[in-house]
């Protein structure tokens, strides 16, 4: 009998929503054709509480954004495409999908490989409209955004170098899914994992890293609900933080 109340009391608190349960998240199936408009909502310069935010791992976390400041950054029209739309041209023969954004005078593309056990970033391009002039980032090798099945405690260590424009610099990445819990953002509670995404390295002389905190469910891997990033150059850590809501067209 002892041994069953502290069951029923855990059964009640799942029930209750005063406990989340983690979660488990398959390699996901994506859906061409089908347009979504994704409004972002960021807000830096908050950094005591980011990173407060940020330092919360482990098991059964709540991350409460709802006392800070987002601006409304606009609507971006997002579609997925097929990446055998590139098939033939050597530097893309590997793409899986491409997101596609477009927002205000910008268009950018997010050019992804996506396996049943890992989801990799190739890179981004972007321009302005009536614009040849692209700006490139470009990630070799790609950068694991996430190892299926997605669940707590997933870890990956990797090498890869970031090209952007002239400049470059070689990273050391420790991909983990270092929690999980509710997400509370002005739209409401979301339970989720949380990805660390953090990269190592040194740019212009300076040791720099680059901590990417990514909020995910099921429904959103690729794109996720939320995120706060943190960089550290020369020994300063500044923060900016991003949620999304997502509406389907």
């Amino acid at each position: 009998m002892k041994q069953i109340i502290p069951i029923l009391i855990i059964i009640l608190l799942i029930i209750t929503g005063k406990v989340s349960a983690q979660i488990s998240i398959p390699s996901p199936r994506i859906e061409y054709g089908v347009s979504q408009e994704v409004i972002r909502y960021a807000v830096s310069g908050e950094d005591s509480a980011l990173g407060s935010l940020a330092g919360r791992s482990g098991s059964g976390q709540v991350w409460d954004m709802t006392n800070l400041e987002f601006q409304n950054l606009g609507v971006r029209k997002t579609d997925y495409l097929d990446g055998k739309a590139l098939s033939g041209i050597s530097d893309y023969n590997n793409v899986s999908f491409i997101i596609s954004e477009s927002y205000a005078d910008t268009m950018k593309f997010i050019l992804f490989i996506l396996t049943d056990s890992t989801l990799q970033t190739i890179g981004e391009l972007s321009n302005q409209k009536d614009s040849s002039t692209f700006m490139d980032v470009v990630y070799d090798p790609p950068i694991t955004s996430a190892v299926f099945p997605l669940k707590y405690g997933a870890e990956r260590k990797f090498n890869s170098a970031v090209y952007f424009g002239d400049f470059n610099f070689k990273l050391q990445f420790h991909f983990i899914v270092d929690a999980w819990g509710e997400i509370v953002t002005p739209l409401g509670r979301e339970e989720v994992l949380r990805i660390k995404l953090a990269g190592d390295g040194e740019f212009a002389g300076s040791p720099i890293s680059v901590n990417n905190y990514l909020f995910v469910t099921a429904a959103h891997v690729v794109i996720p609900v939320a995120e706060i990033q943190e960089i550290v150059y020369s020994g300063v850590s500044t923060y900016s933080a991003t949620y999304r809501k997502f509406e389907e067209k």
